[in-house]
């Protein structure tokens, strides 16, 4: 009885969240976020990350692409009114502003004050998503299960490949001069999540790497491959319309 009842507790956030983390869930609680985290690494090792999102609560609604340079150090929180969010409630297809997300693919247009960011990113399989059955718990292990958590979280891909070009466009600064190039993603390597609830945590640890000495790299390939073979590679679904919230 306990455990059925913490089943049907969970499902709008955890069990059913966490089965099919790529969608936008579409939870309207007083303070709610969603936000998904692309990143992609170069051939040569220069990291960008891409994390379009949405966020409502009591007081304003908004969406936002957010994205950090890392060579530059430089960080842009591109903010847009929530009626130019767009999302699916059945798969990974998110439009914020001028910029499209999938599962395979990030297009971005984002022309702020920070900087401007422009360019198309092919996301090549195979992925390897962390897997969720009813034995096995993804990321967050049971703690998945627990209803109202602050923030739940999934890993989409483990590793992918990675295709195509940014041009950035950064404004002078006081410490730095304007600066126009283009990041090159050919041959490069990406990582994609999902985390979304009521808060994002003020302060938390965390660690990610897809990148290993040649040593190693035998042993990290094995155990994805085996980990997407428990589960099938996830698939954009152009066909499906975009819901709004």
């Amino acid at each position: 009885v306990i455990l059925v009842a913490v089943y049907l507790s969970t499902r709008p956030t955890g069990i059913r969240g966490l089965d099919d983390v790529a969608r936008f869930h579409g939870v309207r609680r007083k303070f709610y976020f969603e936000g998904w985290y692309y990143k992609c690494v170069t051939a040569d090792g220069n990291t960008v990350a891409l994390i379009p999102g949405m966020y409502h609560s009591p007081k304003e609604d908004f969406a936002f692409v957010q994205v950090y340079l890392a060579k530059q150090r430089k960080y842009i929180f591109h903010r847009v009114p929530y009626s130019e969010f767009k999302a699916s409630t059945t798969c990974l297809d998110v439009e914020v502003g001028g910029s499209h997300f999938t599962s395979t693919s990030a297009s971005i247009r984002v022309n702020d004050e920070e900087g401007t960011v422009e360019g198309d990113i092919t996301l090549v399989p195979p992925f390897a998503p962390w897997p969720v059955t009813k034995t096995k718990y993804g990321a967050m292990g049971w703690t998945g299960r627990v209803p109202f958590l602050e923030c739940y979280h999934g890993v989409l891909s483990f590793s992918h490949g990675l295709r195509g070009s940014l041009r950035v466009s950064l404004p002078a600064t006081a410490g730095a001069p304007a600066n126009a190039f283009v990041v090159n993603f050919d041959g490069g390597k990406g990582y994609l999540e999902k985390d979304w609830g009521t808060g994002f945590p003020k302060g938390y640890f965390w660690i990610q790497s897809n990148h290993f000495v040649s040593e190693q790299q035998d042993t990290i390939e094995s155990t994805i491959a085996a980990l997407a073979a428990e589960k099938a590679p996830m698939r954009a679904s152009p066909s499906a319309p975009p819901v709004a919230s």
